[in-house]
């Protein structure tokens, strides 16, 4: 008996692991789109047949397995979706396997039961451990009501019952354990997937992510002959905004400023900051004319834009831009920047507040 429960840890555990290595970089806790929660229901469908197939034999017979443990994992972490997929595999493969008798109904019923139970416990507003906990007990008081139906007659129910209960409880507290450490473990990881790629101040792309994104959107323009144009922005007279109000409200300058980079550019265009007060926007599929249509923009509505500060004192802050465009600009599109950058000089050398493009 005492192997047969390792071996079902093991599969437990063994999914777990495989399971959140698949799916590194999603955030499990946050709600999933049918699409995955298919995905996910399939695979804890599985591994509730896995379990199934390997349950372990406690006298005469008697079959003890952890199937609902997958179902539980289904309906706190996948969805609606996938809790009923993963019921409704159990319960087929539950027919097919052991065939058509009482023991097998009683088997379908509970499934169901469980199903909707732990659905209806996830459906609430509580912690993870919270519904963790209730879907355990819930799991445990309606299997051991089906035991008491199948085996109350028996001599050796209080040992079949007692097992299970233990069993349950043991495997619970292991399996949500090991649930947390992987998830913690992932998100940990997304953290630092994102921190590595974006600006921690305005959310948008660092610099590391502006060069490796303007390297693939190079290679790409060049092999579909597209155009492609650059901005290079940077915010006018800004050290003498920290000197005057201060690095908070500095800071809060730059994020909105890189709140209406992206709101003035399209959808698919990819804003960056650069270091301090410096931004770039890489204007895809985008000619000369557009570029600095977009450019006008970004700087009409960054000058009359009104910032409002800690203390609620409003102040308004003007940007200078380059532009440079490929093929326009120039046939080597690996001088995109370099070209961008000097235009943005000669905005600064001829009076600031304007867009200037090569």
């Amino acid at each position: 008996m005492i192997k047969e429960l390792i071996i079902n840890l093991s599969i437990l555990i063994s999914a777990i692991s495989l399971g959140t290595q698949l799916g590194k970089g999603h955030d499990h806790l946050k709600a999933n789109p049918y699409t995955h929660q298919l995905i996910f229901g399939f695979f804890t469908g599985i591994l509730s047949i896995t379990l199934m197939y390997f349950g372990f034999i406690i006298y005469d017979g008697s079959v003890i397995d952890f199937r609902n443990v997958a179902i539980m994992i289904s309906a706190i972490y996948g969805g609606g979706v996938s809790i009923y997929l993963c019921s409704i595999m159990t319960a087929i493969f539950r027919i097919i396997y052991f065939g058509i008798n009482p023991l097998a109904i009683y088997g379908v019923i509970l499934t169901i039961i469980i199903g909707t139970g732990c659905w209806f416990i996830a459906s609430n507003k509580l912690r993870t451990w919270q519904k963790w906990v209730y879907c355990t007990l819930f799991n445990t008081i309606a299997s051991s009501i089906v035991l008491i139906i199948n085996y109350f007659y028996r001599k050796d129910f209080k040992f079949i019952l007692s097992v299970y209960i233990i069993a349950s409880i043991v495997v619970s507290v292991i399996t949500f354990s090991y649930l947390e450490y992987c998830f913690t473990l992932n998100k940990l990881y997304i953290k630092l997937a994102k921190e590595s790629s974006q600006d921690f101040l305005t959310g948008v792309n660092n610099v590391r992510q502006f060069h490796k994104t303007l390297k693939q959107l190079a290679v790409n323009a060049v092999d579909k002959a597209e155009r492609l144009s650059l901005l290079v922005i940077d915010i006018d007279n800004f050290k003498n905004v920290n000197d005057t109000y201060g690095h908070n409200n500095g800071d809060i300058v730059l994020k909105e400023v890189a709140s209406i980079l992206k709101d003035s550019s399209r959808s698919f265009d990819v804003i960056s900051r650069n270091g301090g007060e410096e931004f770039t926007a890489i204007l895809l599929d985008c000619g000369k004319d557009n570029a600095i249509k977009i450019a006008e923009k970004i700087r009409t509505n960054i000058e009359n834009h009104s910032f409002v500060l800690l203390n609620e004192h409003q102040i308004y802050v003007t940007v200078s831009i380059g532009a440079a465009s490929f093929p326009e600009s120039t046939k080597d599109i690996r001088r995109l920047y370099e070209l961008a950058d000097e235009a943005l000089y000669q905005s600064k050398k001829t009076g600031k507040n304007k867009v200037s493009h090569v």
